[in-house]
């Protein structure tokens, strides 16, 4: 399985240096289609039956090109206040469902419903972009480490037991018949699951606005992390709303409101624009964390 994983890293190695926003399903697609070309032949099928379930019926309706969108895909897994979980397709944003048609079918839903269920909250993770509990599992897409690190380490502020690079490492132990090594507290039923897991967070992993952050004091200058240690993102966002003039009453312990990623959930979260966030403020958030003059209409 470790040959999967170097063949993803090998095209994205490629692919990294031209790409210059978020890639969205498009970009993972890509991602999934190259690879499936550079597997070796016992990889191939090993892939081949892993993703039909070992069942021969469904030989060949998936392959890593399908399976890469899926971890975003289960970003329309809602939980309602009753703790009860469903797949709603958003009407307004129809365009999200395009990559996960191939999971339309009742089998294919509930499975997206229960990894969700699994992971969305544990004791140590809690993911609130926006206010609003969004999942545990919608932290596996990124890392907040500081863009002034040029590598990765656990030590950094920003990594945590939940994070991408932790996901990646989960989704490996899975495929190579080995436990999910403590204290990460993922959640992966079997072997396809971890397929689908491993070929979009390695895309994640190599493109922008998924791996590094600004991080803003609360005077909305840059600083460094691993050395201030003592900053709030959110409440310097808020402080630079209000020096733009653009009202919110979005909480100031939004974690990491000012990285890419965050800024990327801001963009998708209807919740923003309920609690009175224009959507012109939303979209003049840059993700390098600067705000920009807002379009004279709201898209």
């Amino acid at each position: 399985m470790l040959r999967i994983a170097f063949a993803l890293n090998c095209l994205l190695a490629l692919l990294y240096p031209v790409a210059a926003s978020a890639w969205s399903y498009q970009g993972h697609k890509v991602v999934g289609s190259i690879a499936d070309k550079l597997l070796k032949p016992n990889a191939k099928e090993q892939v081949r039956q892993i993703l039909a379930e070992n069942d021969p019926r469904r030989l060949g309706e998936l392959n890593l090109q399908k399976a890469a969108p899926w971890p975003d895909c289960v970003k329309s897994v809602v939980r309602h206040d009753d703790k009860t979980f469903h797949y709603e397709v958003d009407p307004e944003h129809l365009e999200y469902e395009v990559p996960c048609t191939p999971y339309n079918s009742k089998e294919e839903r509930a499975r997206m419903v229960d990894y969700v269920k699994r992971n969305w909250t544990t004791d140590t993770c809690s993911y609130k972009p926006d206010g609003f509990e969004r999942g545990c599992h919608n932290t596996y897409h990124f890392d907040d480490v500081a863009i002034q690190r040029n590598s990765f380490d656990r030590s950094f502020q920003g990594t945590n037991d939940h994070d991408l690079v932790a996901a990646i490492g989960a989704a490996i132990a899975v495929l190579s018949d080995k436990p999910i090594p403590p204290p990460f507290p993922f959640s992966i039923k079997d072997k396809k699951e971890a397929l689908f897991l491993l070929a979009h967070f390695l895309g994640d992993l190599h493109q922008p606005l998924h791996v590094g952050s600004v991080y803003l004091d609360a005077d909305g200058k840059l600083v460094d992390p691993d050395i201030a240690h003592q900053i709030d993102p959110g409440a310097a966002l808020i402080r630079l709303f209000e020096r733009a003039g653009w009202a919110t009453d979005v909480t100031s312990t939004a974690t990491q409101v000012v990285s890419a990623t965050a800024w990327y959930a801001l963009r998708r979260s209807d919740p923003f624009r309920k609690r009175g966030m224009p959507a012109r403020a939303i979209d003049a958030i840059q993700p390098s964390g600067r705000i920009t003059k807002p379009p004279r209409k709201a898209p």
